[in-house]
C-alpha cells in the first residue's frame, strides 16, 4: 500500500470517530428525552388521580388507578409534594395549593370577567334560599367553582373559589356532564345515564351528600344565546332543611335572570374559555 493510500485511510478512520461519537451523543439525549418524557407521562396520571374535591386518597389506590408500581407512585408523590403539587396528610395525598392555584389562573381574564358579572344574580340567590350558593363553570376534568357564598347559620362547606369538584359525583358536576358534547353514555354506568337523562329532562341536578355529608345540593344550568351551558348556579343546605322543590323554583329563576342578562353581553357569551 503506498503512503497516499494509508493516508488516506487513517483520515477516512480519523473523519468517522467524530460521526460514531455524535451518534453515541444524539443515541443518549434521545434515550434521555424518552426517560424524560414517560416521567412526565407518569407524573401527569398520578396527579389526574388525586381527588379534586379535597379529599384524601392512599398511596395503593392511586398505584391501582393509575397502574404504575408502588414504588414508582411513591417517588412520584414524594416530588409532587415537594412541588407543592400534591398534599400529604398521614398516608393520604390530595390536589396540593399550588395546583389549585395554577388550575385558578388557568382559567384566566375570562373566569374573572363572568365571576364579576353574574355575582349580583348569586346574591339574590343567596338572599332569596338562605342557603349556602355557589357558581361553577366546567374546567378540564371537572368543575371549578369561581365563587361561594355562605352565612352564618348556612353549611359550611370544603368548597372555596378555586376548588374542583368532580363531575359525577356532584349535582354541580352532573348538570355539566349532562350537557357536554364529549361525554358517551357508553362510559357511563345504567345508574349514571339515567340520572344524566333526567337532567336534560328536567333541568335540575340533585345530590345527597355528594359535597359534604348531611347536605342536599341542588344545581341548575345557566344557558347562552346558543344554548351551551356557561356556568351552574347550585344551593346546599342541610339535608332536612332544605325545600328542594322551593329551591329549585328559586334556582330556574336565577338561571334564567342571568341568562338573560349573558344574551345581552357578547363579549362573554361568544368568548371561549
Amino acid at each position: 500500500m503506498s503512503y497516499c493510500d494509508t493516508a488516506t485511510t487513517e483520515a477516512t478512520a480519523i473523519e468517522a470517530e467524530p460521526s460514531k461519537e455524535r451518534k453515541r451523543e444524539n443515541w443518549t439525549r434521545s434515550q434521555q428525552g424518552s426517560s424524560a418524557r414517560n416521567l412526565l407521562e407518569k407524573a401527569y396520571f398520578v396527579l389526574g388521580a388525586l381527588p379534586a374535591d379535597g379529599a384524601w386518597i392512599g398511596l395503593s389506590e392511586v398505584a391501582r388507578i393509575t397502574g404504575l408500581p408502588k414504588s414508582t407512585v411513591h417517588r412520584l408523590l414524594g416530588t409532587l409534594t415537594n412541588l407543592r403539587l400534591a398534599d400529604r396528610h398521614g398516608a393520604g395525598y390530595r390536589l396540593g395549593p399550588r395546583m389549585m392555584s395554577l388550575v385558578k389562573h388557568a382559567s384566566g381574564g375570562y373566569a374573572s370577567a363572568l365571576r364579576d358579572f353574574l355575582l349580583p344574580h348569586l346574591l339574590d340567590l343567596f338572599q332569596s334560599t338562605g342557603h349556602s350558593v355557589h357558581l361553577c363553570v366546567e374546567h378540564m376534568h371537572g368543575a371549578l367553582c369561581l365563587e361561594h357564598l355562605h352565612g352564618h347559620t348556612g353549611v359550611r362547606l370544603r368548597v372555596k373559589s378555586g376548588s374542583v369538584l368532580p363531575k359525577h359525583t356532584t349535582a354541580i358536576g352532573r348538570v355539566l356532564t349532562a350537557h357536554s358534547d364529549f361525554v358517551a353514555d357508553d362510559d357511563l354506568t345504567a345508574e349514571l345515564s339515567g340520572e344524566l337523562k333526567r337532567i336534560r329532562r328536567e333541568g335540575i341536578a340533585i345530590d345527597v351528600n355528594g359535597l359534604c355529608r348531611g347536605t342536599t345540593c341542588v344545581a341548575a344550568p345557566i344557558w347562552s344565546p346558543a344554548r351551551t351551558v356557561m356556568a351552574v348556579f347550585a344551593v346546599t343546605g342541610p339535608v332536612h332543611g332544605l325545600d328542594v322543590p322551593a329551591v329549585s323554583h328559586q334556582l330556574r329563576r336565577a338561571a334564567h335572570s342571568a341568562a338573560r342578562d349573558l344574551a345581552r353581553s357578547p363579549h362573554l357569551t361568544t368568548r371561549q374559555r
